[in-house]
């Protein structure tokens, strides 16, 4: 923390209504005397994404400014947060914040830019010999997720896991990653030591997950592309055979090892 007694507290920008966003939250709030939430900037629930009632709870209780993007110029905002946000600041935002603005990307960069991180980690981790996953810290620029990288965790990808695992253990590090870092963050007067991210990587879209497999392929690659799929709420993996789709499961949850999936015809 800045160790002026006298100093003015960082004005600090939040972007996101997660869960894991709110967490971040209350980790500045009681644990950050130095800083000061000026404004957060909620997800548009535009993707199918359910509105967060327990983020409308908090906005009553602690009464913080919910602001937009066109607010951003009036508010002076010292440092900006980016934790699991739906947006992409332009250049002339990202000039606003005098520290700059920074996010919480859930996974590892820059193997895995834009989205579907676990399911790409998950399909690749055989081809690429590497069953590593984790999350990153980095300054963001005017591209997507090729900032300079602050911090990062790292940790194994286990052969059980599945897209909705891996995610869920992502995000339970978010508050471990912010709040080792955000002292450094608040207390700096400018941007602290940040590595560059080397050009090459991935940056994967929406557009990139295909649902359908192919059942000549070796057991192996079916049983992974089913774990990489399998997320609660979103559309499962699928084979065509004849005029019928087969979808997949895995069959039991949570098993262990290589166990087949389990076709079900529809």
């Amino acid at each position: 923390m800045n160790s002026a007694a006298n100093a003015s507290p960082c004005r600090l920008l939040f972007l996101g209504s997660s869960p894991a966003m709110m967490e971040c939250y209350r980790h500045v709030r009681d644990r950050v005397p130095a800083c000061e939430v000026v404004g957060v900037i909620p997800n548009t629930w535009g993707r199918g994404a359910p509105p967060n009632p327990e983020f409308d709870e908090l906005a009553a209780a602690d009464r913080f400014a919910i602001v937009d993007l066109d607010d951003i110029a009036g508010l002076g905002v010292d440092l900006g947060v980016s934790v699991q946000s739906d947006k992409i600041l332009p250049l002339d935002i990202l000039a606003l914040s005098k520290r700059g603005f920074v996010n919480v990307h859930l996974a590892p960069l820059p193997e895995f830019r834009g989205v579907g991180g676990p399911t790409h980690a998950i399909q690749r981790a055989h081809e690429d010999g590497n069953w590593n996953f984790g999350l990153a810290l980095h300054y963001m620029d005017p591209g997507l997720d090729t900032g300079p990288i602050i911090d990062q965790l790292d940790f194994p990808i286990t052969r059980d896991d599945t897209a909705e695992t891996l995610h869920d253990k992502t995000e339970a590090l978010v508050i471990d990653l912010f709040a080792r870092n955000i002292d450094k963050l608040v207390s700096s007067q400018e941007r602290v030591p940040a590595r560059p991210q080397p050009k090459a990587g991935r940056l994967y879209q929406r557009s990139d997950i295909s649902h359908e497999l192919d059942l000549n392929w070796p057991a192996e690659k079916i049983y992974d592309w089913v774990r990489s799929l399998t997320f609660t709420g979103k559309p499962r993996p699928y084979a065509v055979h004849g005029t019928h789709r087969i979808y997949l499961s895995l069959d039991e949850p949570g098993l262990v090892g290589g166990g087949a999936p389990v076709p079900k015809l529809e």
